[in-house]
């Protein structure tokens, strides 16, 4: 796909549906204090870029707010607007 830099953090890409591109729910809940989620995305610059899963844990959570401790080291430049998701897929943060 197509990838553009528009300024600093902002980044686009030509997503046309039926090309690898997965669209997911919301969740219908904030995670619990506790449970694992998973950071979606990828380190800025990193070889080879691609889609990774970043375990974390949920310190916190409220509809507005959600702290995690991400189990193993990430450089998280160029994570800004990742999805963060339950067991389910579902989004429950960015």
């Amino acid at each position: 796909p197509e990838v553009r830099t528009l300024k600093d953090d902002w980044i686009t890409f030509d997503a046309t549906m039926g090309k690898g591109v997965e669209i997911l729910n919301l969740a219908g809940k904030s995670p619990a204090a506790g449970e694992w989620v998973w950071l979606v995305g990828d380190s800025y610059q990193s070889n080879p870029e691609k889609q990774r899963l970043w375990a974390a844990q949920v310190i916190f959570s409220e509809a507005k707010e959600l702290l995690v401790r991400i189990k193993d080291p990430v450089n998280l430049s160029g994570f800004s607007g990742a999805p963060v998701i339950n067991q389910q897929k579902e989004v429950v943060g960015i």
